[in-house]
């Protein structure tokens, strides 16, 4: 692969400057796609006819099956050469590849009017937002180019090293120009011949900067040929057995303390906590679940009692944790990857502890304490700061495009979505095991049954192992099968109504 890779260099950096020999355009197509899926990243190759606020464009779509993020790559496909002009992203692949068999209309979250630029620059700014490490906005992907100066791929060869020089050139000109057109209206000069200077300089640099648009518009002709490999691209993922043991594997690292997290995503009602929880209660580790509310404050004073090697705490239907910014900072700095893990909680009333929860520390503990005077007698108070060596899970129905970048990177990382034949597999596999005293087997089957009737007519409804116990629940009470639908069928109308994606 290193070779291979190499060779991609070598050659997108002699023959991908500004334009591609229509003749050489799929070979640098399937380089691409090489250097791609090492990353786990998909390419539909030799996908064509995308149309972007009415201008239309040769391309192909590369999309990852665990972020669900997509790039569509832009040519302008001249007589004897192509030349990329934009790269285009979503969130939701899912949605481009159902275009690309069906046609019809989208939203971009971002484009990027690359003007040219070598596509070996482009590359690694792409892997890194579909893969989740960049988020898809003007602002991070402006800052991408900054920092990297687009160069640093290739390690600064001297072709781009010219380039870069041309374009800092360009922009002191104008630098320069409109400080001369400036003092010009002040003195109140004649400024026509600096005006036409200044646009002449300008539109040089207006073509050799990046641009980038939001919510961008785009039409896309349907009956790809290429979708088919994209749809056995998602069959080839493993089944969701292989998946839950994968997550048992990742759970194991982090109660042998290999890992400090894992953070596991997926459908509600599938299984993950009660999976979760029998690994933890099994492995005799001292530990706490979070669950519901939780302040930062509650959170820090959490991971202080449980900072141990061994010490767990587990969160889980509390999602607070992902999204309150004090919290996730928290995170960050417990589940970072130094040697010394310090947690920090700067404030100028530290949070007090009751004189039982000190009594129960462990003597090196108290003496990280500090301590107040109030009302006569020493109040204890948590440390601004410690080292940790506990663990965390974290446990969410968030897809893993939705929670922080960074909290992600730290961690391991868990994706349990399923389809709806994979979850009514998975009924179908543990359905003895589900309330065996309580549930008929004969409710049960009815209600597998009805949950697979409404798969196959692709109905708006949720199913889960959830959905499925609520509807055998029903079965197993009321006799009168046409009651026992209709309640049921108010049920799971009403459970489906719920904001974010749908399971």
């Amino acid at each position: 692969m290193g070779r291979q890779i190499a060779g991609l260099v070598h050659y997108l950096t002699n023959t991908c400057n500004e334009a591609i020999s229509n003749s050489q355009f799929s070979d640098a197509v399937e380089l691409i796609q090489n250097y791609f899926r090492k990353y786990k990243i998909f390419v539909c190759k030799d996908i064509s006819n995308i149309a972007v606020d009415g201008v239309r464009y040769y391309g192909y779509f590369a999309f990852s099956c665990t972020t669900f993020r997509g790039c569509y790559f832009l040519w302008k496909q001249g007589a004897a050469r192509t030349e990329l002009d934009g790269v285009c992203f979503t969130n939701e692949a899912p949605k481009v590849l159902n275009a690309l068999t069906d046609g019809g209309g989208l939203k971009f979250e971002v484009s990027c009017n690359v003007n040219g630029t070598p596509l070996v620059q482009i590359l690694p700014m792409v892997k890194d937002v579909i893969s989740g490490k960049l988020k898809a906005d003007p602002k991070s992907i402006t800052k991408w180019f900054e920092e990297h100066q687009l160069y640093e791929s290739l390690q600064e060869p001297r072709y781009v090293m010219e380039a870069q020089d041309e374009f800092n050139e360009i922009k002191r000109r104008r630098s320069n120009i409109m400080t001369r057109l400036s003092d010009a209206r002040r003195a109140g000069k004649d400024i026509s011949r600096i005006q036409k200077e200044f646009d002449e300089v300008d539109a040089i640099y207006r073509k050799m900067k990046l641009s980038i648009d939001t919510n961008v518009k785009v039409e896309i002709e349907g009956d790809s040929n290429e979708l088919q490999a994209a749809e056995e691209e998602f069959e080839r993922r493993a089944t969701p057995e292989e998946r839950f043991n994968d997550m048992e594997q990742y759970i194991k690292m982090v109660l042998s303390g290999l890992q400090p997290s894992v953070l596991i995503c997926g459908a509600p009602g599938l299984g993950k906590t009660y999976r979760v929880m029998q690994m933890v209660r099994s492995a005799g580790v001292n530990y706490k679940v979070i669950k519901g509310k939780e302040t930062a404050l509650a959170f820090y004073m959490d991971l202080f009692h449980y900072h141990h090697e061994g010490d767990v705490l587990v969160c889980d239907d509390a999602d607070d944790v992902l999204t309150d910014e004090t919290i996730t900072n928290l995170i960050k700095a417990a589940t970072d990857s130094s040697d010394e893990r310090i947690v920090s909680y700067g404030t100028s009333k530290p949070p007090m502890m009751s004189e039982e929860e000190f009594m129960m520390l462990d003597p090196e503990d108290q003496d990280l304490c500090g301590a107040i005077e109030a009302r006569g007698s020493i109040i204890h108070t948590y440390p601004k700061s410690f080292v940790t060596e506990g663990a965390m899970i974290i446990i969410t129905n968030k897809n893993a495009g939705q929670i922080d970048t960074a909290v992600r990177n730290r961690g391991l990382l868990c994706d349990l979505q399923f389809t709806v034949e994979e979850c009514l597999g998975l009924v179908r596999d543990i359905m003895p095991n589900i309330m065996p005293n309580k549930l008929s087997v004969d409710a049960k089957i009815k209600a597998l049954d009805y949950l697979t009737t409404l798969a196959e007519k692709k109905a708006n409804m949720d199913i889960s192992i959830r959905s499925f116990c609520t509807v055998a629940k029903v079965y197993n009470i009321v006799d009168d099968d046409t009651q026992a639908e209709r309640m049921i069928k108010e049920q799971m109308k009403l459970q489906s109504l719920r904001r974010g994606r749908k399971y």
